[in-house]
């Protein structure tokens, strides 16, 4: 195949500006202008042709046989839904707003209904992303404990070991030390200890801040103590916040508020129709009881008697946690899709995604274990334990579930290993409800190949994949010397 920097030639490059439809502005001062750029010169042809021929070597899911990508929900979302940004792309975050009344009617009407799902009294778009909407709720409850009066003495955070993975780095973000930012274990049927959140919770009730727990958990497990874990933290004066990032198994049929958790996220781009992947674009929405709702950010998108406003009067506010509040384009794609499904479809998507996830477990059981016992919600573990012995790892099944086409699942996060007290890896398998079940069938048939061939000659696993752009790469080296440049 031919590459960019190999058709690169000069004079190749040529291009024509249209005419400035603004007045002429001068240039920046000669101290900031670079004397050379050497860009890579080709035709417009010619780099179509390279851009199209790259996207091809990619797994995505609209070319993947199926998406298992456990704990990041990977739909396959309708092709409308991916246009109609394009409609609103002229809209400047800075223009004035009796000029944008459609775009703050649709974020308006997006908070309410996002408020609506998740059972919260109030809401904010503003989030860029599922961790920043972490940031922002844990934010707001720091600054909840500081107007108490209690914002030193709320110095602990505590976090399942079962939680979404960026959970600790959240809590550090926003200020909690690491000594004070403590793990509740599991326990072995993959569900919260609750006799060790008690434990803790008698020894350090006082000075916790708060629970960053995510529902349905990281193995795909739903706690049916939560309603007595949100209790236990209130009784101390704690906070719950509850990580949406799995919440496409409980889309209109649980509501988070109803749970007892003070706070809690969605992601647009796992539950709410917006394309994930690639960096992007993401998009987060936090809800809150009416107690945090003073400390959402500015500014708020409200309704008078003429026009939707932007309101930044509200003083206990933590401020702005992103420009232009909010990505507005995901906001559109996320709208439009729950026009589409309405409350009725969501309901059957998350029984979809559930039945799925239990289907495939079974399949998938056939061939290797399942780390817990229980029935799991949209995802579960399945552990690498009869590989191990031919020196293979679940990192090995996963290149060459690649080789045919499949996307490979998570591997080994969470660390189930830890909870069984075992040196085992997993993969974290999801086919959410999009997923058929003849992809689901042949999803386990081939695993079970892989799983047999490799048994046999583990050398030929150790070296998939064989059939992609590129071979087997050594992850560690290639993350930490990676080419930036097209030289």
């Amino acid at each position: 195949m031919e590459l960019l920097t190999e058709l690169s030639r000069e004079g190749a490059g040529r291009y024509s500006l249209p005419p400035l439809a603004v007045p002429e502005q001068p240039m920046l001062p000669d101290q900031y202008l670079r004397k050379e750029l050497p860009l890579p010169s080709a035709t417009e042809q010619e780099i179509t042709r390279e851009f199209m021929l790259r996207s091809n070597t990619n797994i995505s899911v609209d070319s993947a046989a199926l998406f298992p990508l456990g704990s990041c929900t990977m739909i396959y979302n309708p092709a409308l839904i991916r246009e109609l940004p394009a409609h609103f792309s002229n809209l400047h975050p800075l223009q004035p707003v009796h000029t944008a009344q459609g775009a703050l009617r649709l974020m308006y009407n997006l908070e309410k209904i996002l408020s609506e799902f998740g059972g919260a009294d109030e809401g904010t778009l503003q989030p860029a992303a599922g961790a920043h909407s972490e940031l922002t709720a844990i934010y707001m409850i720091e600054k909840y404990h500081r107007s108490n009066g209690e914002g030193k003495q709320r110095k602990c955070v505590l976090i399942p070991d079962s939680a979404h993975g960026t959970n600790p780095a959240t809590a550090a973000m926003a200020g909690y030390s690491l000594e004070n930012i403590i793990t509740i274990p599991s326990d072995n049927r993959g569900r919260l200890d609750f006799d060790a959140l008690t434990k803790i919770m008698e020894e350090k009730g006082s000075e916790v801040a708060a629970l960053m727990i995510t529902q349905p958990n990281t193995f795909g497990i739903y706690d049916e103590k939560i309603r007595d874990i949100t209790s236990l933290l209130h009784e101390y004066g704690a906070l719950v916040f509850s990580d949406g990032a799995n919440s496409a198994a409980l889309t209109g049929r649980v509501k988070f508020m109803d749970l007892g958790v003070d706070a809690f996220h969605f992601n647009l781009h796992k539950t709410f129709g917006v394309p994930h992947g690639g960096g992007g674009p993401g998009a987060g929405f936090v809800g809150s009881s009416a107690q945090l709702a003073p400390f959402l950010p500015t500014p708020r998108i409200i309704k008078t008697e003429r026009l939707f406003e932007l309101s930044y009067e509200h003083p206990d506010s933590i401020g702005t946690v992103s420009s232009a509040y909010g990505n507005f384009l995901a906001d559109v794609m996320s709208y439009v899709y729950i026009q589409l499904l309405g409350a009725d479809g969501f309901r059957e998507a998350s029984g979809h995604a559930v039945l799925a996830a239990n289907y495939l477990r079974q399949k998938v059981g056939e061939t290797l274990p399942i780390a817990f016992p229980s029935l799991t919600a949209h995802e579960f573990v399945a552990l690498d334990r009869p590989i191990r012995g031919a020196g293979l790892k679940s990192i090995d099944l996963a290149k060459g579930l690649i080789d045919l086409g499949y996307y490979a699942p998570t591997v080994d996060f969470p660390h189930a290993g830890d909870i069984l007290h075992e040196k085992i890896g997993c993969l974290l398998i999801e086919p959410t409800h999009s997923a058929t079940r003849k992809a689901m069938d042949d999803f386990a048939t081939d695993l079970a190949e892989i799983v047999k061939h490799g048994m046999e000659n583990p050398e030929w696993l150790l070296n998939a994949p064989y059939d992609l752009a590129v071979s087997r790469l050594k992850e560690a080296e290639s993350d930490r010397d990676r080419i930036t440049s097209w030289r």
